[in-house]
């Protein structure tokens, strides 16, 4: 499981109903499970194995577990529903509401997630992935990005904490002024017409044939085109690549310098989000996700480093 990730329950664990339920919909019985981790939702994630020969993944949530994941959950189910059939992803199968609990189930991937860390064949792939899906300005029912992006005003509310001087390393309170300006206005220059991701990690992209699918779909929305390239760039860094780091460090370079200045501001932004949400309260249904944050942040210095000055 990559680090910082939940420790997710098992599907073996859940109601036996549930799974009666998950088995009535696809119309066949489950004979095999094989657990699936990563990510933040505390709910089980398997490839089943079902008595008909095919094969499908699901993931589950209760509300109890977590009242955040089970609205992602719902959210995703519809957003399933608007995927273009070009765009790379695991089509929607069928998905189950019981009681407090929802159940998202797919096609299962031919591969598993590409990473961490990154490889050079798959970066490509999933750039040739978002780059079909943001060709699309015709998906109706999306909200606008700004809704779906986290706050990236990290930078600014750092400024203002009375603390700031505590909780700022040396380098950031140096470069504070630029790392806040070039920041600003995240909620004008990330928006557009296209069809976005906005949650594309190594994690997220898992290998399908020849090629890669995108999965966890909660977060789309519609916006700027640039905006899951950018978040490439950012995540061959965080996760590393095969390579090393200097390769990593170049491979996101080289995609921001393909890109509009707006890109580069937003991963600053992003960078700031994560170092400004890593020192909030600890979120109870996901104990590690402050962690995660702090982590992301300090991996992703190298490449802030390179992009902003005094």
């Amino acid at each position: 499981m990559p680090a910082g990730f939940t420790a997710r329950s098992v599907w073996a664990d859940a109601p036996r109903s549930l799974v009666r339920a998950v088995e009535r919909v696809l119309d066949a019985p489950i004979v095999g499970v094989e657990a699936v981790h990563g990510g933040m939702p505390p709910g089980p994630a398997a490839v089943l194995a079902l008595g008909d020969g095919r094969q499908v993944f699901a993931k589950a949530v209760a509300a109890q577990q977590s009242a955040k994941a089970h609205g992602l959950y719902t959210r995703e189910i519809e957003v399933l529903a608007r995927v273009p059939d070009d765009v790379p992803h695991a089509p929607l199968v069928a998905h189950v509401v019981h009681g407090d609990w929802v159940v998202i189930v797919t096609e299962a991937a031919s591969g598993r997630a590409v990473g961490p860390p990154w490889r050079s064949q798959h970066l490509a792939a999933a750039t040739g992935a978002v780059a079909v899906l943001s060709a699309h300005t015709d998906v109706h029912g999306l909200p606008p990005a700004v809704d779906r992006l986290p706050a990236l005003d990290g930078w600014e509310l750092l400024a203002e904490r009375p603390d700031a001087g505590e909780v700022l390393d040396p380098w950031e309170r140096e470069r504070l002024g630029p790392l806040v300006a070039m920041s600003r206005g995240w909620r004008t220059w990330t928006a557009g017409p296209h069809a976005v991701h906005l949650d594309v990690r190594c994690d997220n992209v898992v290998e399908h044939d020849e090629g890669v699918w995108l999965v966890d779909w909660a977060h789309a929305a519609i916006g700027a085109p640039w905006l899951d390239t950018a978040c490439l760039a950012a995540d061959v860094v965080a996760c590393g690549h095969v390579g090393g780091d200097a390769v990593a460090l170049r491979a996101a370079k080289g995609i921001l310098s393909g890109l509009p200045y707006e890109a580069t501001r937003f991963v600053v932004a992003m960078i700031g989000m994560f170092r400004h949400n890593s020192l909030r309260d600890p979120v109870p249904s996901a104990p590690t996700m402050r962690a995660w944050q702090a982590r992301r942040a300090r991996a992703l210095r190298p490449l802030v480093e390179t992009l902003v000055t005094r």
